[in-house]
């Protein structure tokens, strides 16, 4: 009865991280390049059972042979990113930009005291020009290209699908930096629709296909996130119902089982 209790406390603790993860999707459904998490789960670890025999008659202490294992519920191993493309959007923006290669992110600047060359990654393309001209993104951080921030003047400029940035007379304004990366889970989410990596782990993309006047939206589902949730809430119900059993059943043990008449 009490090994019960721990499984199905710990299949409700699942179950709230999964809720958890899935109204975070929710609620940035609308958020331009999102990426959708998931929770990765498995079983406690497991427990030999054993029974004790004596293999000889006499004899001492007596050997241990395995009966089975039992799983104590559920644990939350890791949360992990979606990383797969989202629809494109038309806006007609010309500094709205989007990434077909959905290994590709824009690079941004965002330093930060003691480091004042950080950069972050995003797939958020809803850019703008600021007031001295440069690309920025909605919180005014600079989008940089190969050699720096990007200056554009305003927004009379077009985008090539490999990056390249020309002003409306024709002359280069230079070159995106977009980053590539081999194996995307090594990006972590630090808030603001922004990723950080480990350094040397991007490279220049060859190949960013980029979209002018696109943005990529999210790439949740709303019908099967609120599935998941149903899903979740319908677990975790029936996991406190599981538990008050179970704890009947002690309490029927403890206050009853061999009360003397």
């Amino acid at each position: 009865m009490i090994r019960g209790l721990y499984t199905s406390g710990a299949g409700m603790g699942t179950e709230l991280a999964r809720m958890d993860v899935v109204a975070n999707n929710l609620v940035n459904a609308g958020t331009n390049g999102y990426k959708k998490d998931k929770i990765v789960q498995t079983a406690f670890l497991r427990l030999l059972l054993l029974q004790s025999r004596e293999d000889l008659p006499g004899r001492l202490p007596p050997a241990w042979t395995p009966l089975g294992i039992s799983n104590q519920g559920a644990a939350v191993v890791r949360t992990v990113t979606d990383f797969s493309a989202g629809s494109l959007e038309e806006t007609g923006k010309a500094s709205h930009l989007a990434l077909g290669n959905p290994n590709c992110f824009f690079v941004v600047s965002s330093p930060v005291p003691g480091d004042p060359q950080r950069v972050v990654y995003t797939r958020d393309g809803a850019f703008t020009v600021d007031d001295q001209g440069y690309l920025v993104t909605l919180r005014g951080e600079r989008v940089l290209g190969e050699t720096g921030p990007l200056f554009v003047g305003d927004e009379k400029f077009s985008v090539s699908a490999e990056g390249v940035l020309s002003a409306a007379g024709g002359g280069e304004l230079g070159r995106l930096r977009v980053a590539e990366f081999a194996d995307p889970g090594v990006l972590r989410k630090e808030g603001n629709n922004c990723f950080t990596a480990p350094p040397g782990t991007d490279l220049q993309a060859a190949n960013p296909e980029v979209r002018q006047g696109f943005l990529e939206r999210a790439n949740v589902e709303l019908a099967a996130e609120m599935v998941d949730m149903v899903s979740c809430t319908r677990a975790y119900e029936a996991g406190a119902r599981v538990l008050q059993a179970h704890n009947d059943l002690t309490g029927l043990a403890i206050n009853k089982v061999g009360t003397l008449k």
